[in-house]
């Protein structure tokens, strides 16, 4: 079984809801334009823009969220950073 990507998904859930690309725009304050390339798979949103489409349409979030069917773990640590050697540069060989 296939996911469902998430153009598919929110096209799907427009349409379920009754509203044309220009109702979800207004719904969401999101652009016609941008409503389209999410459906057409052009572009993907940002969280935000998520959000405002999944309030527009009365769905949570995750329901424009593709589902791969497996789940995967979370790596939930930071990356780390190194610090910064400060003092004074090596010398190199054969200088005074």
């Amino acid at each position: 079984m296939s996911a469902e990507s998430f153009s598919v998904l929110l096209k799907k859930k427009r349409e379920q809801s009754g509203l044309s690309q220009k109702e979800l725009a207004e719904k969401s304050s999101l652009s016609i334009r941008a409503i389209g390339h999410y459906e057409q798979g052009l572009r993907k949103p940002s969280l935000e823009s998520a959000v405002k489409l999944a309030e527009a349409l009365g769905v949570d979030v995750l329901a424009l969220v593709p589902s791969s069917g497996e789940v995967r773990p979370v790596d939930n640590k930071a990356p780390t950073a190194t610090k910064p050697k400060i003092g004074r540069p090596k010398k190199r060989k054969g200088s005074k």
